[in-house]
């Protein structure tokens, strides 16, 4: 199975639907060098999928906040289902119903800004052998249940397993389900910085501006050595 294969079976899903309490609401809205975290998240995928989706709690945003981005919204489809797992049960369940070609999401949090640009390549790679099993990204000691690729056959079970047998954590369902990490720790752990508050968000600007900074400094040394 090549991996364009994989690729066209593949739509993206940006968990968005959190409240974003310890930065004053809004999570999706807040700036990150002149941008806004959700246009961070959807580029990424957007760069990756021909559909991407925001997974939302019913009514906490619509789609013209979303400027920019050519995606689809789907509404958590129980407000008694608190946290991540919520969006992921609920966007299995409408795009197995209203796309059915697709074969996986790909989900990630809308607050990673700094994904490595390989991840979604590597993920669907390691899904050839692993074909009916739930992929999730690991990091030194930390397990990203939101960074994963899951398969659509499994959305009735999840969402059954979900309501009536109380697998409401990430980390529980994945461990009921086998699900296959993936280790990412060469790939260092800024990769995976959330931002969760405004230490974070302050942290994030900064490691931009050295980035910047250093990418500017190696293209004088390049012009440099040219001439």
């Amino acid at each position: 199975m090549s991996h364009a294969f994989l690729t066209n079976s593949v739509t993206s899903v940006i968990l968005a639907g959190g409240l974003g309490k310890r930065l004053g609401g809004n999570k999706p809205h807040r700036i990150l060098n002149d941008m806004p975290l959700y246009q961070w998240a959807y580029n990424y995928c957007q760069a990756h999928t021909q559909e991407v989706f925001f997974s939302l709690k019913p009514h906490q945003f619509y789609q013209e906040n979303f400027k920019n981005c050519h995606a689809g919204i789907i509404y958590d489809v129980s407000d008694h289902i608190d946290g991540p797992i919520s969006g992921i049960v609920s966007s299995l369940i409408w795009i197995k119903k209203n796309r059915p070609l697709y074969e996986y999401i790909f989900t990630i949090p809308v607050d990673m800004p700094f994904l490595d640009p390989n991840l979604f390549k590597i993920l669907c790679s390691n899904q050839i052998n692993y074909p009916a099993k739930p992929l999730y990204v690991t990091e030194n000691n930390s397990s990203h249940y939101t960074i994963a690729l899951w398969p659509i056959t499994l959305a009735t079970n999840i969402l059954y397993h979900v309501q009536n047998k109380n697998l409401y954590r990430l980390q529980d369902l994945m461990n009921f389900y086998h699900a296959e990490k993936i280790d990412f720790s060469e790939k260092g752990s800024e990769k995976f910085s959330n931002i969760n508050n405004f230490i974070d968000l302050q942290k994030a600007h900064d490691t931009l501006k050295e980035n910047n900074q250093l990418q500017g400094r190696n293209q004088k040394v390049g012009y440099a050595e040219q001439s």
